[in-house]
């Protein structure tokens, strides 16, 4: 029987004549004119984009062309993803994948069909031999669609014999592109001393300036210590609306190539670190979050961070790209940033950095005020100062601006030393987030940026870093000075001097001193406590089995020898009562918030710790890419468990109400014999389960109905000719959660 199918779908795949070939003699999968909306390597949640997509003008129904001779070798059918798809191995060994199809070919369509209805179930997953289905160049295979995730549109990829994804625009087909990449952000991190991605740093966005293609940062950039750069921007294709992520990025420093990025292969096995290897912290920062265009405000790092692995860093090695500042004090090093496509348009991005010459003011000697609407800052010098600048943002994704001040120095002089006491006097009529100065020597020598904060309307305490640098940040409700911070735990006890970092703010480091479990912090003036509080830090490290806990031990994380990138602390915070999609929820929050994990870390929530009944309980995650939550697991009995690729919020919610189901057609009398069934099915808590799908029923018949997760629509086009007289449709639709809805409805056929 499968042979004579197959004939009979050679017989009905013609070659396309029309079709252009492309590069290398392939021929292009669609016969429109290319116009991609996706692009490969492109970002996307959770996963790096591994194909093109080609936009189909709103529509579906355009041919699909095999575009070398091979043979059909895998056909999969599911709700969401890829939707409908169709594979390819070709007679070179590559595989090539059709999505988001809405037709396979008439006889293919028949064969999926009907193992969907022997096994009643949607979703399906066929294999098939060299000799079962073989095509030829330029044949017709099927028809676009919009099945699975998305609007109507072809996805297409190209994989390595080994599957491994390919860059079709590096693989045999090319665009015409005249369009150089664009930079709009630049984002540079700080380090105090040596670089690792989980030590606080200070992050900046330097304000970016465009001559055509050469872009360019007007002010030299100060500091000591190391620095990491990301950029965010991307690709334009003939200044088309959409932005691309980009192909090809080098960093160069005094001439010398130190990073490369080209977007030529990627693996399966690593494309879960998309958000690593882009940057999700900066992203929730300065990014843009809730839009559409998932490349735009993505931050791609400009060094490989630790553990990282991928193809596409041209063979350099982790910390690549890390810039360490000049031991020379006052030397000048040349950072150009160059960007390329796979047409090879280039656009560049130039900045100088360099070290100061002159030392920053000790914390010991530096004091805030705030008056009305004037900020002083009282510093010790040992140098006469001639000029001071001062700047300031209102947020932390802005550049810094200047801003006015004036400068009073007095000399000071102790126990037969000389000194300056400095006065910075800023009128400042308006709320800032964050200040900074730097002073000027009369020989024109700089000092690094003194950044403060005007946290004043802040209380409360932050904790935050790595083992080898862990920072305390504290803000009082009331005006102090000379703070001690107690830290006290199973093993250790030991005060620490807070130093002034603003109006309102004290802060104090904990250097190469490891703290494990609940640690008690209290801040002390004299023998006062201020504050004292009970919090859980735990090191994680990639090469240390660990286990987290809340404070309440109603949640438990494990962290094994693969899971984290480098060494960090781990602050998972009790369950605080918030309102999430109108429903009563429980919120964790387990820090570092942007924490990406390598290999996957299990939660468990033990319920009876935590108070909260099971019933109809789930977990669910923030997706912040989105600004919303979406449905991970549901309660099995008094425990919710599940693996999870990095930290971030979670929050408890309860789910009682079944998916809707609504606008149920046709209904009433008809006249056509093969009418499309369809109905609308909604659940906007938990989400519709899609495994194993809403049912549809026609007469007790299962039909394998396609569920569209975009338009809500659930739809089967009836293929045989129906009997006249009255029909029985039966819908079953079950969320997440597992609550079903179950509607049934009557139509009628007219005729004999």
């Amino acid at each position: 029987m499968r042979k004579i199918m197959v004939m009979s779908f050679l017989a009905t795949i013609l070659i396309a004549a029309s079709v252009a070939f492309a590069d290398d003699g392939y021929v292009w999968p669609i016969k429109l004119k290319p116009d991609l909306s996706s692009r490969f390597c492109d970002h996307r949640d959770g996963h790096f984009h591994a194909g093109l997509d080609f936009r189909t003008r709103g529509k579906s129904g355009y041919r699909i062309y095999a575009i070398d001779d091979g043979y059909i070798y895998r056909i999969s059918t599911a709700h969401n993803g890829y939707g409908k798809a169709l594979y390819l191995r070709l007679n070179d060994g590559k595989i090539v994948v059709y999505g988001h199809l809405s037709s396979l070919g008439e006889e293919v369509d028949d064969f999926v069909r009907k193992k969907q209805m022997s096994d009643k179930k949607y979703n399906q997953n066929l294999f098939f031999e060299p000799g079962e289905f073989p095509v030829k160049k330029g044949q017709h295979l099927g028809l676009t669609g919009e099945s699975g995730s998305g609007s109507p549109h072809l996805h297409f990829e190209i994989r390595s014999p080994d599957n491994l994804p390919l860059n079709p625009l590096k693989n045999g087909f090319s665009i015409d592109d005249k369009s150089p990449p664009l930079f709009d952000k630049l984002a540079v991190r700080f380090y105090e001393e040596k670089f690792s991605p989980g030590n606080p740093c200070h992050i900046e966005f330097p304000r970016i300036e465009r001559r055509g293609d050469e872009y360019y940062v007007s002010d030299t950039l100060v500091g000591a210590g190391e620095m990491a750069l990301a950029v965010s921007g991307g690709d334009l294709i003939d200044q088309k609306s959409f932005i691309y992520g980009y192909y090809g990025l080098k960093l160069f420093v005094d001439d010398s190539l130190v990073f490369v990025m080209n977007s030529d292969s990627i693996s399966y096995e690593t494309t879960g670190q998309i958000d690593y290897i882009r940057d999700l912290e900066l992203y929730g920062i300065a990014g843009n979050t809730g839009n559409e265009d998932n490349d735009q405000g993505v931050f791609y790092r400009l060094y490989v961070p630790p553990g990282a692995g991928q193809y596409f860093f041209g063979g350099f090695k982790d910390y690549a790209g890390i810039i360490e500042m000049p031991k020379t004090q006052g030397k000048v090093r040349r950072v150009k940033i160059e960007a390329c496509d796979e047409s090879g348009n280039r656009s560049y991005l130039i900045l100088y950095v360099k070290t100061p010459e002159l030392p920053s003011p000790l914390p010991d000697f530096i004091s805030y005020y705030k008056f009305a609407d004037t900020i002083e800052v009282d510093f010790l010098s040992n140098e006469k100062i001639s000029n001071i600048n001062t700047e300031f943002r209102n947020n932390i994704s802005d550049p810094f601006e200047p801003i006015n001040s004036t400068l009073a120095t007095k000399t000071w002089r102790s126990s037969g030393q000389v000194a300056y006491l400095n006065t910075v006097r800023i009128i400042n009529p308006y709320k800032k987030d964050e200040y900074r100065f730097r002073f000027v020597a009369p020989d024109g020598r700089i000092s690094p940026w003194t950044f403060f904060k005007d946290a004043n309307e802040m209380s409360g305490l932050e904790v935050y870093g790595s083992p080898d640098r862990l920072r305390i940040d504290y803000f009082p409700d009331s005006i102090y000075t000379n703070l001690i911070a107690k830290i006290q735990t199973e093993a250790v006890a030991f005060d620490l001097r807070m130093y002034q970092r603003g109006i309102g703010l004290f802060s104090t480091d904990i250097v190469n001193r490891e703290i494990y479990g609940p640690t008690s912090i209290s801040i002390k003036k004299g023998a006062r406590i201020i504050i004292d509080t009970v919090i859980s830090l735990y090191p994680v490290y990639p090469d240390r089995n660990t286990v987290a806990y809340s404070p309440d031990y109603s949640l438990k994380i494990e962290f094994d020898e693969g899971s984290a990138f480098y060494p960090v602390y781990v602050l998972p915070l009790i369950g605080g009562k918030a309102e999430i999609m109108g429903r009563d929820a429980t919120v964790y929050e387990i820090r570092p918030l942007h924490l990406i994990a390598d290999s996957p870390v299990l939660y468990e929530f033990d319920l009876l710790k935590s108070g909260i009944s099971p019933d109809h309980l789930g977990a669910y995650g923030y997706i912040e890419r989105k600004g919303k939550w979406g449905f991970i697991e549901r309660a099995k009995g008094p425990k919710i468990e599940f693996p999870g690729l990095g930290l971030g919020r979670i929050a408890l919610i309860s789910d009682s109400s079944p998916p809707s189901i609504s606008v149920i057609r046709p209904s009433g009398k008809i006249r056509s014999r093969r009418p499309v069934l369809s109905c609308i099915i909604r659940d906007d808590i938990s989400g519709v389960q899609l495994e194993s799908g809403p049912e549809m029923k026609i007469d007790g018949i299962w039909v394998p109905a396609e569920y569209d997760i975009d338009t809500k629509r659930f739809r089967y086009k009836v293929n045989n000719n129906l009997k006249a007289g009255r029909h029985k449709l039966e819908i079953t639709a079950v969320d997440n959660q597992g609550n079903k809805t179950e509607k049934v409805a009557y139509f009628t056929i007219l005729g004999k």
